[in-house]
């Protein structure tokens, strides 16, 4: 099969075609330039591979958490080649991406997404099974939730991008020996993307075109928006 993987949910955008049993890969991490940049890593891995939009068989993108702005660019450049190729569409939850290469980790694996504002975005898992809901959550919130499904002596890996935000909070922690942090932060998650698309559109078959994001919490702009709402019809002493 070609396949087209596109995640923008996190400052690494990265870009992953599969022809075949062929892999051509692009990855930037330029700071969040994913409008200008993913267009052009499209165009580059088609001649790369050889390839023309209407030869694929599938395309997938992350569903989120991860940044809005990423997110909607990733799954609108997705769904664009989709309208024009025909080509089905599969969206993929960016922590299930992030986990997957420690499917085999004999412990828990945490993904983690910086959310800003001293938070992160995060879930749990164990040999690949999702224990907890995608969250938003502050740091020590993802560590009260992770005490209530670690067995004794189980150790633990957190990985993501961002998965450094957790390393002060966990430096006082009695068990902190099992404790372990990947220092790929810059690992590209496109074949584990690929793999997981692929794998859910066997079992369901293709997402709507009308599928969002998954966002946990509301934009800054609707943040402003409502709090400027509120101020305008609230009553004036």
């Amino acid at each position: 099969m070609n396949i087209l993987g596109i995640d923008g949910s996190t400052r690494i955008l990265s870009l992953t075609l599969q022809k075949g049993e062929e892999y051509f890969q692009y990855n930037a991490d330029r700071g969040f330039r994913h409008s200008e940049l993913v267009m052009p890593g499209v165009d580059y891995l088609f001649g790369e591979a050889g390839l023309k939009p209407a030869d694929l068989d599938l395309v997938c993108t992350s569903l989120g958490p991860g940044s809005f702005t990423g997110l909607r660019v990733g799954m609108a450049t997705a769904k664009g080649i989709c309208a024009g190729t025909g080509a089905p569409f599969v969206a993929v939850p960016t922590l299930d991406i992030l986990a997957r290469p420690f499917v085999l980790f004999d412990g828990i694996i945490v993904p983690v997404i910086d959310a800003r504002k001293q938070r992160v975005f995060s879930a749990l898992y164990r040999r690949g099974k999702r224990l907890t809901e995608y969250a938003d959550l502050t740091p020590e919130e993802l560590l009260t939730s992770l005490d209530g499904v670690l067995n004794k002596g189980e150790p633990v890996i957190f990985t993501g991008p961002d998965n450094p935000l957790l390393a002060s909070f966990t430096q006082e922690r009695v068990d902190r020996e099992r404790f372990r942090f990947d220092g790929e932060t810059g690992r590209s998650g496109g074949l584990d993307l690929l793999t997981l698309g692929l794998t859910l559109f066997r079992e369901r078959g293709a997402d709507s075109m009308d599928t969002g994001p998954l966002y946990l919490r509301k934009s800054e702009a609707e943040i402003s928006l409502e709090e400027r709402s509120r101020k305008e019809t609230s009553p004036t002493s």
